[in-house]
């Protein structure tokens, strides 16, 4: 009978210490998850931060005014989520400034 006892004893912690090592590692993989999405969101802060650099730069002597722009953006966005337009076998840059009734620098 106290052999019985200690062997409960004993399987209870055994059961007690693997419980407490799928803990771990379920905290552990949590925890890597977590850092994984973080370094994601610091890299695509970084690109979107470079993006925005390089389109101040490159578009400081673009003729179109914030009006034109929002414009064409309006056409450019009707034709893509509506129009599916990406989806026509002659899409291309020439193509699309025609559709948009603007050049093609522009729609660039």
């Amino acid at each position: 009978m106290q052999r019985n006892i200690e062997l409960t004893a004993k399987e209870k912690q055994l059961d007690r210490l693997k419980k407490s090592q799928q803990d771990q590692k379920a905290t552990t993989v949590v925890q890597s998850e977590e850092a994984s999405t973080v370094a994601v969101h610091e890299a695509n802060n970084s690109v979107e931060t470079e993006a925005e650099a390089i389109s101040d730069t490159k578009y400081q002597s673009s003729q179109l005014d914030a009006q034109q722009k929002d414009k064409l953006l309006v056409k450019l966005c009707k034709l893509v989520e509506e129009d599916k337009y990406y989806l026509k076998k002659d899409c291309n840059i020439e193509s699309l400034s025609k559709k948009l009734s603007s050049n093609r620098k522009y729609v660039s």
